[in-house]
C-alpha cells in the first residue's frame, strides 16, 4: 500500500521490495530522491544521434506538497480510526537547481510521516478494541515523532475506556514517549500548538485530562498524570526529570517555568500508624495553583493547596506545603515563605 502511494505521488517506478530493502523513513527519502533526480537527469539530456534509436521519453517527476488532514474518528466511534486524508496542491516547477531536491525530499518525507502515523493509529486502535476501549486521534497536521509513542495498558478494574489524543500543528516529539493508558477510564490528552517534546517523555492519562497550550517545552525525563484536571499554560517549560501529578486539579498558568528535578502534586496518602497498607488508605487532596510568568527553581516542591502568584520566584530546593503565597517575591526555605520583594527592575525568569 506504502509503495503504491508512493508510486502514485511520485510517477516513479519503484520495486516491489522498496519497503524490505529500505526499512526507515530516512532510507526510504534517500532512495526515492536519488531514483527522482536520475530519472530527472535522464530527462535533461540532449537528443541522441540519429544513427542511434531514440530511447524512451523520461518524464521528470515533480512532487506535490501533500497537506496532511484530520485524524477523524470512525462512523461507529469505536476502535481505531481514519486515516489522514492526502490533498495535493500545484505541483512545483522541476528545476536543474537544489530546489528540486529539497521539494522532492520534502514531499517524500511527508508522505512517509503520514503513512507511518496512519499504522500506529490503526494497531494502537485495534490492540485498545480488543480490549473494549476505542481511540481517537485528532490531528492539525502530520506532527514529527522521532519515533512513534510507545503504549503501555493498565487492564485492571472494570468498564470501558478510550483515549483523546489531539495535537496541534507543528509539534515535534523526541524518541521514547511513553503513553500509559487505563483500560477502564477515559483519558484525554491535548497538545497545543508548536509544542516541543525531548526524549523519554511519560504521559499518563488514568481518568484525567493533560492539556498543553501552544509552545510549550517539555524536557528529558519529565512525567505528567492526571486522574484530574492538568492545565500547562502557554510558553511555558517542563525540565528535566520533573513530575507532576494531578489527582484533583493543577493549573500551571502561561510562562512558568519548572526547573530540573522539580515536582508539583495536589494530593497525598493519609497513614494513620496502623498495619493498613498507606496506599490503601484515603487519599486528600486540594488544587494547586501557579499563576503567570513564575519561576520554580530546581529540585523545588509544591504540595497541594498551594497557591502561588504570578510573577513569583520560587528558590533552589523550596517546599510550598500549602496556602497563598505574594505574587513578585522571592519565595525560599522549609517550608517556603516569602522572604522579600521583587524589585519592579529585577529580572523575573529567563
Amino acid at each position: 500500500m506504502l509503495r503504491n502511494r508512493l508510486a502514485q505521488v511520485t510517477g516513479l517506478r519503484l520495486p516491489s521490495t522498496l519497503v524490505f530493502d529500505h526499512p526507515t523513513p530516512v532510507a526510504m527519502a534517500s532512495f526515492l530522491r536519488s531514483r527522482a533526480e536520475q530519472e530527472h537527469a535522464e530527462a535533461a539530456l540532449p537528443a541522441p544521434s540519429p544513427r542511434l534509436p531514440a530511447p524512451a521519453p523520461v518524464v521528470a517527476a515533480t512532487l506535490p506538497d501533500p497537506q496532511v488532514g484530520m485524524l477523524a474518528p470512525s462512523a461507529n466511534g469505536a476502535g481505531a480510526q481514519t486515516a489522514p486524508t492526502l490533498d495535493s496542491p500545484p505541483q512545483p516547477p522541476a528545476t536543474t537547481d537544489g530546489r528540486y531536491g529539497g521539494a522532492v525530499l520534502s514531499s517524500i518525507a511527508a508522505v512517509v510521516r503520514t503513512a507511518r502515523l496512519r499504522a500506529w493509529v490503526l494497531r494502537t486502535g485495534a490492540r485498545l478494541a480488543r480490549l473494549g476501549c476505542k481511540l481517537i486521534v485528532e490531528t492539525d497536521g502530520t506532527p514529527r515523532f522521532d519515533d512513534l509513542p510507545r503504549v503501555t495498558i493498565d487492564t485492571l478494574g472494570e468498564g470501558r475506556g478510550s483515549l483523546t489524543l489531539r495535537i496541534g500543528r507543528d509539534c515535534r516529539f523526541g524518541r521514547e514517549l511513553t503513553l500509559d493508558l487505563w483500560a477502564h477510564a477515559d483519558g484525554v490528552i491535548e497538545i497545543g500548538d508548536g509544542c516541543y517534546f525531548q526524549d523519554r517523555i511519560r504521559l499518563q492519562p488514568w481518568g484525567g485530562a493533560i492539556r498543553l497550550g501552544a509552545l510549550v517545552h517539555v524536557r528529558e525525563g519529565a512525567e505528567l498524570k492526571s486522574k484530574g484536571e492538568l492545565v500547562v499554560g502557554a510558553e511555558s517549560g517542563i525540565g528535566r526529570n520533573v513530575t507532576v501529578a494531578c489527582h484533583e486539579r493543577i493549573e500551571l498558568a502561561d510562562r512558568v517555568t519548572l526547573a530540573e528535578g522539580v515536582s508539583v502534586m495536589d494530593s497525598d496518602h493519609t497513614h494513620d500508624g496502623t498495619d493498613i497498607h498507606f496506599a490503601r488508605q484515603p487519599v486528600v487532596s486540594s488544587p494547586v495553583i501557579v499563576q503567570s510568568n513564575v519561576l520554580v527553581g530546581t529540585n523545588a516542591l509544591i504540595l497541594r493547596g498551594s497557591h502561588v502568584g504570578r510573577n513569583a520566584m520560587i528558590a533552589t530546593g523550596a517546599v510550598l506545603t500549602g496556602g497563598d503565597y505574594p505574587e513578585r517575591h522571592l519565595l525560599a526555605g522549609v517550608p517556603a515563605q516569602a522572604l522579600r520583594p521583587l524589585a519592579p527592575d529585577e529580572p523575573i525568569a529567563s
